[in-house]
């Protein structure tokens, strides 16, 4: 692949964390960052339930999505375990990444 084959990465546009405890994570990222709540959507491939809440700060583009997953186990966080639900790049348009 050549360098100009590549799109150019703009930056992060929203990551998405599975919390367990959404409302407790929106809260606190609100009262620290500033972020509120944008909307509340269902995951596509999801029977079961799952939804994210996603919450932006209305400064720049950046976004956090708490996600819920209804099987989730409710095991304390390590972060010596693999997991984060997403992280998203924000790139030129979509052509840039069908070529």
């Amino acid at each position: 692949m050549e360098l100009a084959d590549v799109p150019v990465l703009k930056g992060i546009h929203h990551v998405g964390i599975t919390v367990s405890d959404i409302a407790r994570s929106e809260e606190g990222y609100g009262r620290v960052f500033g972020f509120k709540r944008a909307f509340e959507e269902k995951h596509n491939d999801s029977d079961k339930g799952g939804y994210a809440v996603v919450v932006s700060n209305g400064v720049d583009s950046f976004n956090i999505g708490f996600e819920y997953h209804p099987d989730n186990l409710g095991e304390e966080f390590d972060a010596r375990r693999n997991g984060m639900d997403h992280l998203c790049f924000d790139v030129g348009n979509r052509r840039d990444i069908e070529r």
